[in-house]
């Protein structure tokens, strides 16, 4: 008995992003999200904050990657 190519089924695909880099990209996010508010909060503009929040974003993402290792 031979069988067709519609009776193999695929096999289920791996997450979407790993556990690791859903916990740096979250952990970067309330870190820059803290930082752009008391920006905003100290500051008064919101492209001062939105400034500040990117770039802690980005320089918490490379330490913690580099901090929690692979």
């Amino acid at each position: 008995m031979s069988t067709s190519r519609n009776d193999i089924t695929p096999s289920s695909p791996g997450p979407l992003v790993s556990q690791r880099a859903a916990t740096i990209g979250t952990a970067a996010a309330v870190i820059g999200g803290v930082i752009g508010a008391l920006a905003y909060v100290e500051m008064g503009t919101l492209a001062g904050a939105v400034i500040a929040g990117l770039v802690t974003f980005g320089a918490s993402a490379r330490r913690l990657n580099t901090a929690i290792g692979s």
